[in-house]
């Protein structure tokens, strides 16, 4: 049976989340577990709410090129974008996708209102561990 375990998990700067509205930021994740599918999470410890309109993910290399055909669209409740309530939590849904030891993501967040403390924010992706 499958499990989630996380396989990447950091502090985000404001840089990270934009620092403020319409931005797009990427983030280069290496990967050190392999797993047959990942899903993304995104907390909010500020006070104030914000907003991620649009996430993807796609296998890239180390210097952040993206693979061909691999780019991939993240739903959050089969929607594409989702709200960063203050102090909370938001899990993306399940994404199915191949991950080997060795390769790296890039996870592209657009902000369309993102928070205004920056004191907390964190994204964490988890993935599904083979067994």
């Amino acid at each position: 049976m499958a499990e989630w375990i996380t396989v990447f998990a950091a502090s985000q700067t404001p840089s990270v989340f934009g620092g403020g509205k319409n931005h797009t930021t990427r983030v280069i994740i290496p990967i050190n577990i392999g797993g047959n599918a990942l899903r993304l999470c995104f907390a909010n410890n500020g006070a104030e709410k914000g907003s991620i309109a649009h996430v993807t993910v796609a296998k890239c290399d180390k210097e952040g090129n993206l693979l061909d055909s691999t780019c991939m669209q993240v739903l959050f409740q089969g929607k594409r974008g989702t709200e960063l309530e203050a102090e909370s939590e938001t899990v993306s849904d399940r994404i199915e996708m191949n991950i080997s030891v060795g390769e790296f993501l890039a996870v592209s967040i657009y902000c369309d209102k993102a928070p205004q403390s920056a004191a907390g924010r964190y994204a964490r992706i988890d993935g599904s561990w083979h067994q």
